[in-house]
């Protein structure tokens, strides 16, 4: 079915929004769904469609889900990593904690704990079974900071110290 761009516009704009739907206004006192914890990061195209509908889970090597992560600098990665081979320019969206509420059912599987609390084969993303309604996605701007380029920093400190018998840089 092709929508028209009016009819595109009137549905975004009928619906009721808070200001803590919109860009600038991350901070939790502005919305009911809470504070920002996690992050998507993702390009123009999809970023367009996720602004009028909201985050669905899609197939991936990873499995099917919406994926998040818990640090702005490693979704930040994500998205440029994709604008790159997208040709397109990096979004990034920050996700609601009030979406646990709605989403999570108390049977949790053990992977999706695991996963969520980054703990053993757990990682630093996390992932959503079911969509994530507009409501609770903010658009932000893509951090500059670099989850990549802190892990390497990591690394070349830990191959100092193993060269420096142990002893901190001072």
């Amino acid at each position: 079915m092709n929508v028209s761009p009016f009819l595109k516009s009137w549905l975004f704009l009928k619906r009721q929004t808070t200001l803590g739907e919109h860009k600038g206004f991350e901070d939790a006192a502005f919305s009911p769904h809470g504070e920002v914890r996690y992050y998507h990061g993702t390009t123009e195209t999809p970023a367009e469609y996720i602004m009028e509908q909201g985050l669905f889970p899609y197939l991936s090597m990873r499995g099917k889900g919406v994926f998040t992560a818990k640090d702005p600098a490693l979704a930040a990665d994500y998205a440029r990593e994709r604008a790159d081979v997208r040709n397109e320019e990096a979004r990034f969206f920050g996700v609601r904690t009030g979406v646990r509420n709605q989403q999570l059912p108390q049977e949790e599987g053990q992977v999706r704990r695991n996963e969520e609390l980054g703990i053993r084969g757990g990682t630093q993303v996390r992932t959503f079974d079911e969509g994530i309604p507009r409501e609770f996605l903010v658009p932000m701007d893509v951090p500059d900071d670099s989850w990549y380029n802190r892990t390497q920093d990591l690394i070349s400190w830990a191959r100092g110290m193993q060269n420096e018998g142990g002893k901190p840089e001072q």
